[in-house]
């Protein structure tokens, strides 16, 4: 029995008991961003609180970090009796293939394009940025390239990557603009307590 047939039979498992929702992967790190919480979220199947769970026939691979609110990747997989090792290749080779949207800080399969990939977020804020108008982008107080996130605490704009790249000393960082601390909260807890924000 080979790797993924071995990560199908545990994720199986986990489903048929119903008890445990998720199984967090060992990752700490994707394409040299530091992520905290890497899950394959297995919904409950059955009722729940009355109702039938709308992706009970699938499983969601979920990345957070602790440095911002929102899950930097987020997508639901089918997960049936016939599709249930397709699936977990699919997970395992998306993983692989992720990089950073410094934009909106989202972690995205560079195997593929959509159409608003013709036109980037770049492109926009060029074409938009004066004084009238504003933008849910700025450009990132490190490497100028635009994002959306912003330290919670001074409100000085940096990217996650620029941020990741900040020295950790008692689980804080020091905004290179002001110098104030913004500290690292927990993507166990309650998310309003991360160092960035975004717009």
């Amino acid at each position: 029995m080979n790797s993924i047939d071995k990560l199908v039979l545990k994720i199986v498992s986990l489903k048929n008991k119903g008890g445990k929702t998720q199984y967090e992967l060992p990752i700490t790190e994707i394409n040299g961003f530091k992520v905290d919480c890497v899950q394959i979220f297995i919904p409950r199947v059955g009722e729940y609180n009355g109702f039938t769970h709308p992706h009970q026939n699938e499983i969601l691979l979920k990345i957070d970090t602790e440095y911002l609110p929102d899950s930097i990747y987020y997508e639901w997989y089918s997960f049936t009796k016939e599709t249930a090792k397709e699936s977990i290749k699919n997970i395992v080779e998306v993983i692989k293939n992720l990089q950073l949207d410094k934009t909106t800080n989202q972690l995205k399969d560079k195997r593929t394009k959509t159409e608003e990939d013709i036109i980037s977020s770049q492109d926009l804020y060029d074409i938009f940025a004066c004084e009238n108008v504003k933008l849910k982008y700025d450009e990132c107080c490190v490497c100028n390239d635009i994002t959306n996130s912003y330290f919670r605490e001074c409100k000085h704009t940096i990217c996650f990557e620029c941020c990741s790249k900040l020295k950790i000393e008692n689980d804080c960082v020091i905004c290179p603009i002001c110098r104030n601390e913004a500290c690292v909260g927990s993507c166990e807890s309650d998310r309003s307590d991360t160092i960035l924000d975004t717009y």
